[in-house]
C-alpha cells in the first residue's frame, strides 16, 4: 500500500513538473540583421512606399536653401523616425523637362546646402515623364537610437489637363514616391520547422515593426502599419502579412516585440487566459483584429481553431491554399468588408468566425453608370466574388503545377468570366467577357 502511495505521489510530482515545463517554455528570440539593397536588384525583397505631397510654397521658418535653376521649385516634407526632413525639387538646366535634382536635408539641420545633391535621369514617353534617382542613405533617429536606412526616390509625371501640380510644368500631374531599399532579416525555429523572416517598413516612415491597425476604404477593411514575410523557404510576395501585436504560429499565441536597436525580435508565449475561436475553413494566413482596435493577430496556418484573449474579433484579410487532385496548387486572397459582424471570444462562448466557402459571384453596376441613357455610352459592370463572411476576393491564381481548369490570358488565372444580357423575353442583347483589373 505504501508503495502504491509512493508511486502515486511520484507520478503526481512528475505530472506537475511536466505541466510546469510546458508553461515555462521560453520565448523565441530572433537575431535580426540589417540588409541594404541595390536599386538594380531583380530578386524579391520586401518593399515599403510613401507618396509625399508636393507643394509650391517654400517652408516657413528659418531654412538655408540653395539657389534655384527653376523659377518654380517644389517641396515635400517627410518624417523618418523622430525627425522631420525637407526635400526640395529643382531642375539641372533652365529648360529641363522635369524636376531631376533633389536637395534632401538628410541630417535634419534645416540646411539643404550641406548635403549632397541627388541627380536623376529623365525619361519621356507619350507625353509622360519619369525620373529615376539613385538610392538615398540616411541615419534615422528613433527611440534614442541611430539606425541606418536606405530608400530610393522617383517621379512620375502625367500629361493631364486641369491636373497641374507645379507652374514649372503646365498641365502635368506630378507624383513623387519614396520606396524602401532595406529590411531586417533573421531565422527562427517553431514546432520543428525553420523559418526565414523578412521585416519591412511598409509605410516607409523609418520605423520597423509598427503593429497593424484597421482602416476602411469604402466598404472594405484594410490594415495600416508594417509587414513581415515568413516562410520555410525563401520568402516571396505572397508570404507577407501585417505585423500584429500577437503572432499565432505553430498552434501557439505569442506577443511580438522588437528590440529598440532592431537587433532582436522576441516572440513571448502568451500566458493570460485564452479562449477558443473556431474557423469555418482552414486558411494559410489570416489577419485578425479586435473591435476595440487595441490588438491584432497575425495567424500563420492556424488550422480550424485558435485560442485568443477575450475580445470581439474581425478579420481583415486571408489567404486560402487548395490543391487539385493532380497536385496543382491554387491560392485565393480576400479582404473583409465592413458588413461582417465581429466574433465574440470569451469564457462560456463557442464562437465560429465565418469566412471562405461557399463563394458567390456578383455582377454590380455602379450608381453613376446606372444613370447613363441608352445609346449614349457603354454601361460599366463589375464582376466580384463574395465569400461566406461578405469578404471580397482579390486574387485567384495558380501557384504551381499544371491545372485542369481553363486558364485566362495571363496564364496564372482562371479564364475570364463570361456574361450574357437578355430581355425578360429571352432576346439576346449582348454577350461578352469581363477583364481582370
Amino acid at each position: 500500500m505504501k508503495t502504491h502511495r509512493h508511486i502515486g505521489r511520484l507520478l503526481a510530482v512528475c505530472a506537475a513538473a511536466w505541466a510546469g515545463l510546458a508553461r515555462a517554455e521560453g520565448p523565441i528570440e530572433v537575431p535580426l540583421k540589417y540588409q541594404a539593397l541595390s536599386d538594380r536588384s531583380h530578386d524579391f525583397y520586401p518593399r515599403g512606399m510613401m507618396s509625399p505631397e508636393l507643394v509650391n510654397a517654400a517652408p516657413e521658418g528659418e531654412w538655408k536653401l540653395p539657389e534655384w535653376k527653376s523659377p518654380h521649385p517644389a517641396f515635400a516634407r517627410i518624417k523618418l523616425g523622430d525627425r522631420e526632413h525637407l526635400l526640395a525639387f529643382d531642375v539641372s538646366a533652365s529648360r529641363g523637362k522635369m524636376y531631376d535634382r533633389i536637395y534632401f536635408d538628410a541630417n535634419a539641420n534645416r540646411d539643404l546646402t550641406d548635403d549632397p545633391v541627388i541627380s536623376g535621369d529623365v525619361d519621356s514617353s507619350y507625353g509622360n515623364r519619369g525620373v529615376e534617382f539613385p538610392p538615398m542613405d540616411v541615419t534615422v533617429e528613433t527611440a534614442g537610437r541611430s539606425l541606418p536606412y536606405r530608400m530610393t526616390p522617383s517621379i512620375y509625371a502625367y500629361n493631364r489637363a486641369g491636373g497641374e501640380t507645379s507652374k514649372a510644368f503646365p498641365k502635368m500631374m506630378i507624383r513623387f514616391m519614396l520606396q524602401t531599399l532595406c529590411y531586417y532579416g533573421g531565422e527562427l525555429e517553431a514546432g520543428g520547422k525553420r523559418y526565414t523572416l523578412y521585416l519591412t517598413d511598409a509605410n516607409a516612415n523609418g520605423v520597423f515593426g509598427e503593429a497593424a491597425a484597421p482602416a476602411s476604404g469604402g466598404n472594405r477593411i484594410f490594415m495600416s502599419g508594417d509587414a513581415f514575410f515568413l516562410s520555410t523557404n525563401k520568402p516571396g510576395y505572397y508570404d507577407g502579412m501585417n505585423c500584429g501585436t500577437y503572432w499565432h504560429l505553430d498552434g501557439r499565441l505569442y506577443a511580438a516585440s522588437l528590440d529598440p536597436g532592431l537587433e532582436k525580435l522576441t516572440l513571448a508565449p502568451v500566458e493570460e487566459p485564452l479562449f477558443p475561436l473556431a474557423l469555418s475553413t482552414e486558411p494559410d494566413r489570416l489577419m485578425l483584429f479586435d473591435a476595440g482596435r487595441t490588438q491584432s493577430v497575425a495567424c500563420i496556418q492556424p488550422g480550424r481553431e485558435l485560442r485568443l484573449p477575450a475580445g470581439a474579433y474581425r478579420f481583415s484579410d486571408y489567404r486560402l491554399l487548395r490543391r487539385e487532385t493532380n497536385g496543382a496548387l491554387w491560392q485565393l486572397v480576400a479582404s473583409a468588408t465592413t458588413g461582417a459582424p465581429p466574433a465574440e471570444v470569451g469564457a462560456d462562448r463557442k464562437t465560429e468566425l465565418v469566412l471562405g466557402e461557399p463563394f458567390r459571384p456578383v455582377v454590380e453596376i455602379p450608381e453613376w453608370s446606372r444613370a447613363v441613357k441608352s445609346g449614349q455610352q457603354p454601361v460599366r459592370m463589375s464582376f466580384l466574388i463574395y465569400g461566406a463572411g461578405d469578404e471580397i476576393v482579390n486574387d485567384v491564381s495558380l501557384l504551381s503545377g499544371r491545372s485542369t481548369v481553363a486558364m485566362g490570358k495571363r496564364g496564372s488565372r482562371p479564364r475570364e468570366a463570361a456574361y450574357t444580357i437578355a430581355t425578360p423575353d429571352g432576346e439576346l442583347v449582348q454577350r461578352g467577357t469581363f477583364e481582370y483589373g
